[in-house]
């Protein structure tokens, strides 16, 4: 089954194919291509697939496969956004609140002022919030 893609996804790869073409027509001889174009030939390979965008961009079908792959592992090893706070060491000015801010991933929002020496309770709403996440 041959996938259709819209028409400025094509626009994209061809002009892609033409900015690699200028960069080899101009480059010093044995130098790597940029990092740039190659960031932009792997999205277009998500789009149009690895042989396609192998064969219209003139491109190793291994290499773009190997950065493809580098690419997932990149992405893959960003942070979920759980970050964990150590309730002690945190210690707010003299004769102030301490503020809060919690964000879910669905989009929920919490933002807790509390007075000094508040941090018990501090922990029980932070574990009720991220508890409805679920």
């Amino acid at each position: 089954m041959r996938r259709t893609t819209p028409p400025d996804d094509r626009v994209r790869l061809h002009s892609l194919r033409q900015r690699i073409h200028l960069w080899r027509a101009h480059r010093e001889k044995r130098t790597r291509m940029p990092r740039d174009l190659w960031a932009e030939a792997v999205a277009c390979a998500g789009i149009h697939g690895l042989w396609e965008t192998a064969q219209v961009l003139r491109l190793n079908y291994a290499s773009l496969r190997d950065r493809m792959a580098t690419s997932a592992l990149e992405r893959s090893a960003v942070p979920s956004g759980f970050v964990e706070i150590d309730l002690a060491a945190v210690a707010p000015p003299p004769s102030s609140q301490l503020t809060v801010e919690l964000h879910r991933g669905d989009g929920s929002k919490l933002c807790v002022h509390l007075p000094r020496g508040a941090r018990a309770e501090l922990l029980t709403m932070v574990e009720r919030f991220l508890g409805g996440e679920r």
